[in-house]
């Protein structure tokens, strides 16, 4: 169980992180504050 919800961790914070870099790419301004 652990190692499954370690797993899911690890790909939600990946994906935010990609998610993140691509919005900061595509709109700075509504990030930037």
């Amino acid at each position: 169980m652990s190692l499954s919800i370690d797993i899911d961790r690890f790909q939600l914070s990946a994906i935010y992180l990609l998610v993140g870099t691509l919005f900061r790419r595509k709109s700075r301004p509504l990030l930037y504050h």
